[in-house]
């Protein structure tokens, strides 16, 4: 895995968990798998311990044309999932799959263990991280997982920032764009810290 440039590669084809090695998995999103708490995601791994329910909170903050279809799938898999988007119409599309919608961003991470970012580039990430309060909201330990296609000098100066408030982070841009998020096909290029994988 790469921290400056050797992105691990993830692939989430439908219904099925196999790990490459221990730098990088290809995923599929089985359900009870799709995520796992910051200590183990199976996606990006931390240990090699699975749950078998997915018993973990999440927040998904972008329920644009790609975070929309990855709600509904972190929602079929059963996660306690809370969403934000700056329009609320937006989001509502996934109170109908059992997803909660937060006021504010800041309100969608509390409590969260491990928090997706999918915005639209990296000024509104850096908006909603540092201007809207989502930074000091995140529990200590939370795990920030930023899908958001952003520069690498904007993703590292977010880690750092996150760094000193406790929370961890991962960059991890994503292609297949919103076929491949209905489907849990994404590939996801992951990069950071390689104790926050």
């Amino acid at each position: 895995m790469d921290r400056e440039g050797d992105g691990a590669r993830v692939s989430m084809p439908p219904l099925e968990r196999e790990q490459e090695s221990g730098e990088g998995l290809n995923c599929a999103g089985k359900a009870g798998h799709f995520w796992q708490r910051r200590r183990a995601l199976p996606i990006l791994p931390r240990s090699s311990v699975a749950l078998e329910s997915p018993d973990m909170k999440i927040a998904l903050l972008g329920t644009g044309l790609m975070g929309l279809p990855m709600a509904r799938r972190l929602c079929a898999a059963g996660f306690e999932l809370t969403v934000w988007n700056r329009t609320r119409a937006r989001a509502e599309p996934v109170l109908a799959d059992g997803a909660r919608i937060a006021a504010s961003a800041a309100e969608a991470v509390r409590g969260a263990e491990a928090v997706v970012t999918m915005l639209e580039h990296g000024d509104a990430v850096h908006d909603v991280l540092f201007a809207q309060g989502v930074a000091d909201a995140l529990s200590p330990g939370a795990l920030l997982v930023d899908m958001s296609s952003i520069k690498p000098e904007e993703a590292r100066g977010h880690a750092a920032a996150l760094a000193e408030r406790g929370a961890a982070h991962l960059d991890a841009p994503v292609s297949g764009g919103s076929f491949g998020a209905a489907e849990g096909s994404l590939a996801i290029m992951a990069g950071g810290e390689k104790s926050d994988f």
